[in-house]
């Protein structure tokens, strides 16, 4: 058994990375198969880290996801923890966005409310 992502392979990190992106998408694997006329086995090799993608599957993947092939496998580096944080949302799937808006909304009346509110560290 595997533990951290430390001790992962080059191509596990990838299918992982692939997986959580296709799953912040809120897409299942069989409509990205459908979508990108490949068959589920392969894309299921790919998110296991069993086979890597080629090059031409990662730029349809980061074209469907709309994404550049760096954020899509994560090898992108932010200056911040915030920026990091950013693009996540960026690419979140819709309902996380509405949930996050909504959050957004409440804090912004609890601030015009004075209301206090706990400040992270």
């Amino acid at each position: 058994m595997v533990m951290g992502n430390n001790h992962l392979s080059f191509a596990e990190k990838i299918g992982q990375r692939l997986k959580q992106v296709r799953l912040n998408k809120g897409l299942s694997a069989v409509e990205v198969c459908k979508q990108l006329n490949i068959g589920t086995s392969s894309m299921s090799n790919y998110e296991r880290g069993e086979r890597m993608p080629s090059l031409e599957i990662l730029i349809k993947i980061s074209e469907l996801y709309e994404m550049s092939i760096d954020e899509l496998v994560g090898v992108r580096k932010y200056d911040t923890d915030e920026d990091a944080w950013l693009m996540d949302v960026k690419f979140a799937s819709a309902v996380k966005k509405k949930t996050l808006m909504n959050i957004w909304i409440i804090l912004n009346k609890m601030e015009g409310e004075n209301i206090e509110i706990g400040r992270p560290d």
